[in-house]
C-alpha cells in the first residue's frame, strides 16, 4: 500500500511538473522579444511625433515665425530624449542592425525638424532643401528598420 501512494505521489509531482514547465517557459521573454518590445513601444512614440510635426508642416501659415521655431526647438528635444531612451536599451548581438537602422530614423527625423526650424528663423529656402533630405533619409532608415523588423521576428 506503501509503495502504491508513493507511486501516485511520484505520478502526481510528475504531472505537475508536466503542466507547471510549459507554462514558465510561455512567461519566459527572449531578449530579442524584448528589446523589440521596447524598441516598438519608442518608434511609436516617434511616430506620434511625426504626426505632430506633420500638422505643423500643414499650419505654419496659421503661425509666427518665432512659433514655429519653438515648437520645432521642441520637437527636436523630444527626438533627444526618444534617441537617449534608445539608446539606454540593452541590445542583443542579433539586434544591432535594427538598433542602427532606429538611430538613423531618429537622428534624421531630428535632424529634419531643426532644418525645418531654421528656415523660419534665418528665412534661408536652403534650410527646406535639407529638411527634405534628411526626411527622405529618415525614411530609408526606417525602410531597412522595418526589414531587420521582419527578420528578427521569426526568432
Amino acid at each position: 500500500m506503501k509503495g502504491k501512494i508513493r507511486w501516485y505521489i511520484l505520478l502526481l509531482v510528475g504531472l505537475a511538473l508536466l503542466l507547471v514547465i510549459p507554462v514558465m517557459a510561455c512567461a519566459i521573454v527572449s531578449p530579442v522579444e524584448s528589446y523589440l518590445a521596447d524598441t516598438e513601444a519608442i518608434i511609436n512614440e516617434a511616430t506620434d511625433l511625426a504626426s505632430e510635426i506633420s500638422s505643423l508642416y500643414e499650419t505654419t501659415s496659421q503661425l509666427t515665425s518665432s512659433e514655429v521655431v519653438l515648437r520645432c526647438t521642441n520637437y527636436a528635444n523630444e527626438y533627444d530624449n526618444l534617441l537617449k531612451r534608445f539608446v539606454a536599451l540593452e541590445c542583443p548581438e542579433e539586434c544591432l542592425k535594427l538598433r542602427e537602422y532606429v538611430i538613423d530614423a531618429l537622428t534624421y527625423s531630428r535632424q529634419e525638424v531643426t532644418e525645418f526650424g531654421a528656415l523660419f528663423l534665418t528665412g534661408d529656402i536652403e534650410h527646406l532643401y535639407e529638411a527634405e533630405s534628411y526626411y527622405s533619409e529618415a525614411q530609408k532608415a526606417l525602410d531597412l528598420a522595418s526589414g531587420e523588423w521582419q527578420r528578427l521576428q521569426k526568432y
